[in-house]
């Protein structure tokens, strides 16, 4: 199941990937998860973003590149795929809190 918090972090990491992260071959699958998710839209134009994302109606291919896309992110911010929400959060508020010491 795709989760806001996982999909928030997504967006996270695309934004820092050129910054901070340097490890290409987990950048480059980063990219074409991108891509895979972006294709899957693709492949049904007739339906808007938000039916796209509707719990009940999301395509199962859309579904299956976010989950793809969840473990990626995961991996890059050095979690493992069942992590939880809270597992999230504290790596993300640690994050947070060393780049406000920065």
């Amino acid at each position: 199941m795709v989760t806001p918090l996982k999909t928030l972090m997504g967006f996270s990491v695309h934004l820092n990937v050129q910054l901070k992260f340097y490890n290409l071959p987990l950048k480059e699958k980063l990219e074409k998860s991108a891509e895979g998710i972006l294709n899957a839209r693709a492949n049904h134009p007739s339906l808007s973003l938000a039916d796209m994302y509707k719990e009940l109606l999301m395509p199962s291919d859309l579904r299956d590149a976010h989950r793809k896309n969840d473990k990626l992110i995961l991996q890059a911010y050095g979690l493992n795929k069942d992590a939880t929400d809270q597992d999230i959060l504290k790596v993300l508020f640690k994050m947070y809190n060393n780049k406000d010491n920065d």
